[in-house]
């Protein structure tokens, strides 16, 4: 079998080595696409990624939270895939702060086992747990200028002065309010998942027929969270969206109240990572606690990458 993994990184050089290394310590042919986001140097990634095979180093964008360019990575990795002409079982979406909480051998018999099968969390909106049931990040426009966000028309709150002036000028140009293809049912869920070779070519080839999709996902807000859902759950077959799954096989804890979430995950979540289904866990900071990686590998994954 072979496998591609996708990881999106932009802190902790060590750290995506690591990852890289436990990826592939398996006997299974593995390659990697990677991105560094734009705004970090790049340097040290290549130096202690520079004696492990088949990386593929994707083009490097400004992936800020929530925009667009998280999805554009994506479907670069998926170009990519297709211009070199490779093929995989699945490909797996991870960041560079994830980590294997399973021996590799074991995803990949899971995987083996699991040839027509994709997983990927979905819900479709309204979804009780987001602002608005999510309703907003499609019907406002969201965008960057430069590191300001934008929305547009603007919340019923208080705004400074740039974002007033802003909001007019843009108000010549776009309607208030954004309407998507009706025909289509929206979806939410993690940005984070594993999609098996028909599912990956029936993103490229949607793409491909339906630009207009491309372009309005452009300026939804937190797209990644929605885009590659949205496509596959709107499948017209019954046995296609039969084999897509509704798990990604993360453990990511949302729980936590005063921190930023998702939590960086330390030695106190140790019992909570081994007793978990989970093939993948995040996100993890070597800078915060690099004990728990350490005791995964001993406990968990019995290696010394």
């Amino acid at each position: 079998m072979k496998y591609a993994y996708i990881i999106l990184a932009h802190k902790n050089p060590a750290q995506v080595q690591r990852l890289i290394l436990q990826l592939q310590s398996s006997q299974s042919e593995v390659d990697f696409y990677i991105h560094i986001d734009k705004k970090v140097d790049m340097h040290a990634f290549k130096l202690l990624l520079k004696d492990i095979q088949n990386i593929y180093w994707l083009t490097r964008r400004d992936s800020k939270w929530g925009s667009f360019e998280l999805v554009q990575v994506v479907l670069d990795a998926f170009t990519a895939q297709q211009k070199l002409a490779k093929s995989y079982s699945h490909t797996i979406l991870l960041s560079g702060q994830d980590y294997p909480i399973k021996p590799i051998q074991k995803l990949e018999s899971f995987l083996e086992n699991n040839l027509d099968k994709s997983f990927i969390e979905y819900q479709p909106l309204p979804v009780d747990k987001l602002k608005y049931g999510g309703w907003d990040r499609f019907q406002k426009w969201h965008f960057y200028w430069g590191n300001h966000k934008i929305t547009y028309p603007l919340y019923n709150k208080t705004y400074g002065i740039l974002d007033k002036v802003i909001a007019l000028i843009i108000g010549l140009f776009l309607s208030k309010k954004r309407t998507f293809n009706p025909a289509f049912t929206l979806f939410y869920g993690s940005q984070w998942w594993i999609l098996n070779q028909n599912a990956v070519e029936y993103i490229q080839q949607f793409i491909k027929e339906n630009r207009w999709f491309v372009k309005f996902f452009k300026y939804v807000w937190i797209s990644d969270e929605h885009f590659f859902q949205t496509i596959l759950l709107n499948h017209p077959k019954k046995e296609f969206k039969e084999n897509i799954l509704n798990k990604n096989y993360r453990y990511i804890d949302w729980s936590k109240p005063g921190v930023r979430l998702p939590v960086d995950l330390t030695m106190e979540d140790f019992e909570k990572i081994q007793n978990s289904d989970c093939f993948f866990a995040r996100k993890f900071d070597i800078q915060i606690n690099e004990d728990i990686i350490n005791v995964i590998d001993k406990e968990i994954l019995i290696s010394k990458p």
